[in-house]
């Protein structure tokens, strides 16, 4: 038997079955790249609207302009959004569409969901500045047009959590746990984006989300989605991007689940204490969870041997020394802001004092960083 003769029969064979699908033809024209959609439109929307906002609501407080003649916390709350979902989230997307389909060798699925959900996102934090706005007469159809934005937020954290399963699901690749990070990331952005519709729905139409009913929403989307994918991905890249030393992988494992608990003892908390109403029992589980995911993801950084010298010379990783110290330093800022809102969480449970809330919004920008 001639066995490279069959060999390349069955290779012939097997590439003229499924050259329709996955090897296109010089006549069909390759498909463009989404990312680029997600990140321009993040841009724009921060330089637009979230910076803008940003910057009223701080002139407002610092020198007492009175800025667009609205509720001030109304406003704050508007910047977190536009922040959140308008910038973050879309860069974030837009990342995990290129990326994903490239650490698990598989494509996209399914394929209509990346621009349903750059459509509900643009659409939800479109409508929800709609709180914003208006008088007396208008009230109710505002918070009626605000609470559909947080419906569609919703739908597009659902959408982008269904393509992050189903792509990985589609992989014959053993699952990574750069890519167990990404995938619990998905999970607390249903959940943050559902708690933050109801909290929506369930306030009075003209007046601002009270800001303790919405803490475990900011928390969940901030540390337990942005923060989660960027630890997933940073696994994933940062060790060959940077020439880091060998990675201590036999952490990862227990810092992927110390991780996830922290980021419940600190949503199950705040919400318990904020939504529930019973700040005894909640503000102790949420300093727990704060503390822990801080000794996490400190301890992930140690792991990762990010602060280290390099064990490759930069120049022969083709990356410029700027774009490492801007990586090093921007997870700098975020052990200050996860300390920060450690250190604040535990002396509001030993005191029994309010969580300062402005405090905790430092502590989140510092982290978002």
């Amino acid at each position: 038997m001639n066995r490279p003769a069959v060999l390349l029969t069955d290779l012939n064979q097997h590439v003229a079955r499924h050259q329709p699908e996955t090897f296109p033809g010089a006549e069909r024209k390759s498909r463009r790249p989404i990312y680029p959609l997600f990140l321009v439109t993040g841009l724009a929307v921060a330089l637009l609207a979230g910076f803008t906002t940003g910057i009223i609501a701080l002139s407002s407080a610092a020198i007492g302009w009175p800025g667009l003649g609205v509720n001030w916390l109304i406003l704050v709350q508007t910047h977190g959004r536009i922040q959140l979902y308008g910038f973050a989230a879309l860069f974030v997307f837009g990342v995990a569409y290129h990326v994903i389909p490239r650490f698990v060798a598989a494509p996209l699925r399914p394929s209509y969901a990346p621009i349903g959900t750059y459509i509900f996102t643009t659409l939800g934090v479109g409508l929800g500045v709609f709180q914003i706005f208006g008088d007396e007469r208008s009230f109710v159809v505002d918070h009626a047009l605000f609470t559909a934005g947080l419906a569609f937020l919703a739908i597009a954290s659902v959408l982008y959590a269904v393509t992050i399963y189903a792509t990985v699901g589609g992989s014959e690749q053993p699952k990574e746990l750069a890519i167990r990070f990404v995938q619990a990331a998905a999970l607390w952005l249903v959940l943050g984006s559902s708690i933050e519709l109801i909290v929506g729905v369930t306030t009075a139409p003209g007046q601002a989300i009270p800001p303790q009913m919405e803490e475990p929403a900011l928390a969940a989307v901030l540390v337990g989605f942005l923060l989660m994918t960027a630890l997933g991905v940073s696994l994933r890249t940062l060790p060959v991007f940077l020439g880091l030393p060998k990675t201590r992988v036999q952490y990862l494992p227990w810092l992927l689940a110390s991780s996830q608990l922290g980021v419940f003892g600190l949503v199950v908390g705040l919400a318990v204490s904020g939504v529930f109403g019973w700040p005894r029992v909640g503000q102790p589980v949420a300093a727990t969870g704060a503390v822990v995911l801080f000794a996490a993801v400190v301890s992930y950084i140690w792991s990762l041997r990010l602060f280290e010298d390099t064990a490759v010379p930069v120049a022969e990783t083709a990356v410029e020394r700027g774009w490492a110290r801007a990586v090093r330093l921007s997870y700098g800022w975020l052990i200050v802001g996860l300390a920060l809102q450690a250190e604040e969480l535990a002396r509001a449970a030993m005191s029994g004092a309010p969580v300062p809330w402005n405090t905790m919004g430092a502590a989140r920008h510092a982290i978002a960083l």
